[in-house]
């Protein structure tokens, strides 16, 4: 999860996200890969009024932040409850089920905003 100088890249096969203070963070292109579902997740967001922010984030931001998930083509969202022994306290509305919540409606044709981003398949 963490790249050759200490700070925070992805995991095996998913993107990390975290929510400070209700802003997105998530690891700059350069040692993470461009995925789709990375850009979807930011390119929703900010168009949904959620603040982003891509940098280079040392590990231990880990440890204050007040939501972690991970995301990646298969499995959309997937909330971290617990990092070592930091069991990850549940804020009220999280921004990770919002964004969940968003990505349903965008895949499933629901939210209007997002159409064009759909392709029918006869």
């Amino acid at each position: 999860m963490l790249d050759r100088d200490g700070y925070i890249a992805e995991g095996a096969t998913e993107s990390v996200f975290l929510v400070q203070e209700g802003v997105l963070l998530t690891p700059a292109l350069g040692t993470v890969l461009n995925g789709i579902t990375r850009r979807s997740l930011l390119e929703a967001a900010e168009a949904t009024g959620i603040s982003t922010r891509e940098g280079q984030f040392p590990s231990d931001l880990l440890f204050s932040v007040e939501e972690i998930f991970l995301s990646g083509t298969p499995q959309k969202l997937i909330p971290v409850e617990y990092l070592e022994e930091r069991r990850m306290e549940h804020v009220s509305e999280p921004l990770t089920d919002r964004l969940a919540s968003l990505m349903d409606g965008i895949l499933t044709g629901r939210d209007e905003r997002f159409r064009r981003w759909l392709f029918p398949i006869d």
